[in-house]
């Protein structure tokens, strides 16, 4: 497949990607961006992934996981994940990456450890930790904006 080359050098313009925060309602924009990535993999072939489509993908909060998701490169500096993937990701991980209460997150707190609430989100989350990773270690350019709420 070839990915079609939308690097600034190639235009005049430079496109950017902003992904809203909001806890679990990130499977809102996950559900936005499949239709998306598969209109065009429609067009440009099965490989085609968001990400190849905006020089900066950016996101706060969920959007800021929905970006690292999208950006996070395979062994062959592809995506690893495709748009697809957000939806499943959500709904087998949020409720420990987002406690719906208040009274869950103090259980949570109290029965783990600060470094295992971080494993909480799967091999795949620590994949994507976006604490780790460097901007040349994404396939595009990514911004998220991260608050460590223990520390506030």
């Amino acid at each position: 497949m070839q990915v079609p080359n939308n690097s600034p050098s190639c235009r005049n313009l430079i496109t950017i990607l902003s992904i809203d925060g909001g806890g679990i309602r990130g499977i809102i924009p996950g559900v936005i961006l499949t239709f998306l990535e598969s209109e065009l993999q429609k067009l440009d072939g099965e490989e085609a992934r968001i990400a190849d489509y905006f020089d900066v993908i950016a996101g706060t909060s969920t959007g800021g996981l929905v970006t690292a998701m999208l950006t996070t490169p395979n062994e062959k500096n592809r995506p690893l994940f495709a748009a697809k993937d957000i939806k499943d990701f959500y709904l087998t991980h949020c409720p420990n990456i987002f406690p719906q209460s208040r009274r869950a997150r103090v259980i949570l707190r109290n029965e783990f450890s600060a470094a295992e609430r971080r494993r909480a989100g799967s091999e795949r989350a620590e994949r994507i930790d976006p604490r780790r990773a460097e901007s040349s270690d994404h396939t595009r350019h990514f911004n998220i904006d991260l608050w460590d709420t223990e520390q506030l």
